[in-house]
């Protein structure tokens, strides 16, 4: 993990999930515009639990909770 063990930047929940960085940048701006318009939906990724510096991070739990009711996404294969 990059910030902490209990701390999760985009590219830690994106190791979590099994996907690319820019997925997890992905879920994480949907989820967003999704609050802003108030139309969050179940399996949107959480909020920030906090920021550092102008960087979203969020607690493991916080993760672990949002993958037990989202699911986890299966990584694919990385073509060599």
């Amino acid at each position: 993990m990059t910030v902490t063990d209990n701390v999760l930047s985009i590219k830690d929940v994106a190791v979590v999930l099994g996907v690319t960085e820019k997925s997890a940048r992905l879920y994480h701006e949907v989820a967003q515009r999704h609050r802003r318009e108030d139309t969050v939906k179940a399996k949107d990724m959480p909020a920030p639990d906090r920021r550092i510096g102008r960087s979203p991070v969020w607690y493991k739990g916080t993760i672990e909770a949002w993958i037990a009711v989202r699911g986890k996404t299966p990584a694919k294969a990385v073509a060599a």
